[in-house]
């Protein structure tokens, strides 16, 4: 196992249960976490880190050993990047967005 796919998969995790948005990253700027009291987190994430499979695996497993439900979504964006003026040949980037879905208990509070 990679140390560094052990520490983006720990970081990932401590995001969620801190209800932390992120945006302090210098590392990862592109997160995006949506802490709900409803029993769902849902983590919007561009981090490379999880390229790895070994990465997303020991997410998933984290969070299992937790009494938690993880599941992630791959999403694959075709970015333009270029235009070539004379054939309009489109060049395009692949974007990944990683969506992470973390489920639990909810509140009792707004259960009512």
């Amino acid at each position: 196992m990679h140390l560094r796919a052990i520490c983006g998969a720990l970081l990932v995790a401590a995001l969620v249960l801190a209800g932390s948005s992120g945006a302090g990253s210098s590392r990862a700027p592109h997160n995006r976490v949506l802490p709900r009291i409803s029993g769902a987190a849902l983590i919007n994430t561009e981090d490379p880190l999880l390229d790895d499979p070994t990465a997303l695996a020991m997410l998933i497993d984290v969070f299992s050993e937790r009494g938690f439900h993880a599941v992630v979504d791959v999403h694959r964006i075709e970015v333009p990047e270029s235009v070539d003026l004379t054939t309009g040949a489109i060049k395009c980037r692949i974007k990944k967005v990683y969506r992470i879905q973390i489920r639990f208990q909810g509140s009792e509070i707004r259960r009512g």
